[in-house]
């Protein structure tokens, strides 16, 4: 699948809320305006695809050192199931070759209402080559397995990269709580 992608401009910021607040529940959402000013940091930033002219989805990544954390991924409803999802892992791959690529799912550790859909999330990252890492990482009430493809992720690291996105006033709206062992993987 061919997608375009870009780094965000101003044009691109009402389809990019409208996106943003309809993939992610209000309890998983950062607050938007926090993002945008975050974008104006090294290595932090939106990343928007098209396909065809037609806007179709977004990523949020923060890269610190040798690791791209994607933050948030979404694909336009009536766009899902048709590879982009895929394309916009490969274009973060391809962008950042040098990089370990971490993200979030929610935990299947949890009861809940939309166990299945948490599943075929998993299910989506494992069929892009992402495992499973050790580290939970608890953000306010929510609690989230930390997914990789490369290798190296240290708790350190992880804590520089949430310092990194929260800069000196995160705390205000997100306390986050990281476990797990020193080398991160699943063994």
């Amino acid at each position: 699948m061919q997608l375009e992608s870009s780094k965000y401009v101003k044009d691109d910021k009402k389809e990019l809320k409208a996106l943003y607040k309809e993939a992610f529940p209000a309890v998983e959402r950062v607050p938007f305006f926090f993002l945008m000013n975050r974008i104006r940091k090294n290595g932090i930033g939106w990343n928007i695809y098209h396909k065809e002219e037609q806007f179709v989805g977004l990523s949020y990544t923060v890269r610190e050192s040798d690791f791209l954390f994607v933050f948030f991924l979404a694909v336009k409803k009536g766009q899902r199931g048709q590879g982009i999802g895929t394309a916009i892992l490969s274009d973060l791959k391809e962008k950042n070759p040098e990089c370990s690529i971490v993200l979030e799912t929610e935990s299947l550790q949890i009861e809940c209402s939309n166990m299945k859909e948490r599943k075929r999330r998993v299910l989506f990252y494992k069929k892009n080559g992402f495992s499973m890492s050790d580290f939970i990482v608890r953000e306010n009430k929510e609690i989230y397995q930390t997914m990789i493809k490369g290798e190296g992720l240290t708790k350190e690291i992880y804590e520089r990269i949430f310092k990194k996105l929260l800069g000196p006033f995160g705390f205000l709206f997100c306390r986050t709580e990281i476990k797990g062992t020193e080398s991160g993987t699943d063994n």
